[in-house]
C-alpha cells in the first residue's frame, strides 16, 4: 500500500466521467477566536490516492490528530476490492470533514488507518488570530 497523494482543500467531488475535482487547496486555516470563541473550523475535504492495495476486504478509519496528539474520529468504515479487477488497484478517498472544533495551534495531521496501517495523508496548520 502506498500513499499517492492527499491534500485538503474546500470542496472535492468526482465527476460524471470519475474525474477527481478539488477546488480550494489549502494548507492553513485562520481562525478568528473574537468571532468563533469555539474554534469551530468550516467545512472541508480530505482527499487521497492509494496505490497497492490489494483485493479483499479492507477496513478504513480517518482521523484528525492534534499539535498535542488528540485524536478526532472523522469518519470509520470498510471497502471490498475485487479480486476479478487487477491484483493491485488505486483507492481514491474524497471525504468531507463537519465543522470541527480545532481549539489548538499548529500542524494537526491527517491520518487514515487501513488494515490497522496508519498512514499520515497530510497536514495543515492551524492559527487563531
Amino acid at each position: 500500500m502506498k500513499l499517492e497523494y492527499g491534500l485538503v482543500c474546500d470542496y472535492a467531488f468526482l465527476d460524471m466521467a470519475g474525474k477527481h475535482n478539488y477546488i480550494g487547496l489549502f494548507r492553513n486555516i485562520n481562525i478568528d477566536k473574537k468571532v468563533n470563541a469555539d474554534c469551530l473550523s468550516p467545512q472541508f475535504f480530505i482527499c487521497a490516492q492509494i496505490s497497492e492495495l490489494g483485493a479483499g476486504h479492507h477496513s478504513l478509519e480517518l482521523n484528525l490528530e492534534s499539535p498535542q496528539k488528540k485524536i478526532i474520529e472523522i469518519n470509520k468504515g470498510s471497502v471490498e476490492i475485487s479480486d476479478q479487477i487487477e491484483s493491485e488497484t488505486n483507492f481514491a478517498l474524497i471525504m468531507p470533514v463537519k465543522p470541527t472544533i480545532l481549539d489548538s495551534t499548529g500542524f494537526w495531521k491527517v491520518t487514515l488507518t487501513i488494515d490497522k496501517e496508519v498512514i499520515t495523508i497530510t497536514q495543515f496548520k492551524v492559527s487563531h488570530l
